[in-house]
């Protein structure tokens, strides 16, 4: 059975395949790159405690008492419509939006006492889902991440299973870390709020 890229997909086969110097023609890894693609990008995604791809949300929001309420999933791409708990539509006309961080900064004030529920698209464009007309727009270093933790995989194709392994005289000791570069990114897109 062919392996399709999830949905949380955050590189493709074909990236991976030049990043690894593996010819595109050549497919005896293919369903192997990808079954790593997925579980990597789910790594990330569960280490970073965030939900990637572009995707709409519903969610209510108890009213702050300030002119701010901060949404849960970032970025923020657009704001369908906010209403109040009796169902009338509040989306402020004189609002800023701070898209990196979901933060609606608006004239009114968001009465403490009331819920609002508010219908958004966040996230980024994945690689996979890259069109003319809506393009990619996940940070390269996120996928990147993702490269690299593929071909670490990769690499250790075969060897999984060991821990240390003897060539000789020689004997090696397989850790499981996670590389440097790749903490410091889990690092910078981990999300710290609303857990």
């Amino acid at each position: 059975m062919a392996i399709v890229l999830s949905t949380n997909a955050l590189t493709t086969l074909e990236t991976v395949k030049m990043q690894l110097e593996i010819e595109l023609e050549e497919t005896i890894y293919d369903e192997r790159l990808k079954f790593a693609i997925n579980i990597k990008s789910d790594f990330l995604a569960t280490e970073c405690n965030r939900v990637f791809g572009k995707a709409t949300y519903t969610e209510t929001y108890q009213g702050t008492g300030t002119n701010k309420l901060t949404l849960k999933k970032y970025p923020l791409v657009s704001i369908t419509s906010i209403t109040d708990a009796n169902g009338n539509i509040t989306l402020p006309t004189n609002c800023t939006i701070d898209n990196s961080s979901s933060i609606i900064d608006s004239t009114v004030i968001w009465d403490m006492g009331n819920n609002y529920t508010v219908v958004y698209v966040a996230g980024y464009v994945l690689p996979k889902d890259d069109i003319e007309l809506d393009p990619r727009t996940l940070p390269y270093d996120l996928e990147s991440a993702c490269i690299e933790l593929v071909a670490v995989a990769y690499q250790m194709r075969g060897s999984e299973h060991l821990k240390q392994e003897y060539i000789g005289p020689l004997r090696s000791f397989y850790i499981e870390q996670i590389p440097f570069t790749v903490q410091e990114v889990i690092d910078d897109y981990r999300d710290r709020g609303f857990v």
